[in-house]
């Protein structure tokens, strides 16, 4: 729920996934690595990178 009230797209992809658009901002990527293996960061390439950067130092400990 928390990332469907900031999009402003939703469409389904199938297999139980949505794709949804949300304006890039502050903090967005600490928000996505919230969610785990639940959420895809697609793009801009920077968020998708900071989200990966955030997972890994996670799964390191």
């Amino acid at each position: 729920y928390p990332l469907r009230a900031r999009a402003t797209a939703v469409r389904p992809l199938g297999d139980g996934w949505d794709e949804v658009e949300i304006p890039y901002g502050h903090g967005l990527d600490a928000l996505l690595v919230e969610f785990g293996p639940d959420v895809v960061a697609v793009e801009p390439a920077e968020l998708r990178a900071d989200v990966i950067d955030r997972l890994r130092a996670v799964a390191k400990g």
